[in-house]
């Protein structure tokens, strides 16, 4: 975790505690979309076939996932975009969860 991110997670934990949230920081792409071959869909073909979706969302993840305490639902992820997200590589990482979030 950057310097950034803990003092993010720590004004978060407050926040999210007082509302009755629970905050996973990193949490894996592919825990929260999965990909199922049977309901393939050619909008995930920004990325590829089924299999190299899965092992490319596997790889990634979120900085913080928020949580409802009770029911245990997801309520958002958060990704925050620091100086570290300036690389190609890692520009070209946050759009494919950009599109994985927004097909899901």
């Amino acid at each position: 975790m950057t310097l950034y991110e803990a003092m993010f997670f720590k004004n978060l934990l407050k926040y999210a505690t007082k509302k009755g949230y629970i905050v996973c920081p990193k949490v894996r792409v592919s825990d929260i979309i999965t990909i199922e071959r049977k309901r393939w869909h050619r909008r995930w073909n920004f990325i590829g076939r089924p299999w190299i979706v899965s092992a490319k969302l596997d790889r990634l993840h979120v900085d913080f996932l928020l949580i409802k305490e009770k029911g245990l639902t997801t309520v958002c992820a958060i990704e925050l975009d620091d100086k570290t997200h300036d690389s190609q590589e890692r520009k070209k990482a946050d759009n494919i969860k950009n599109k994985a979030f927004e097909n899901a």
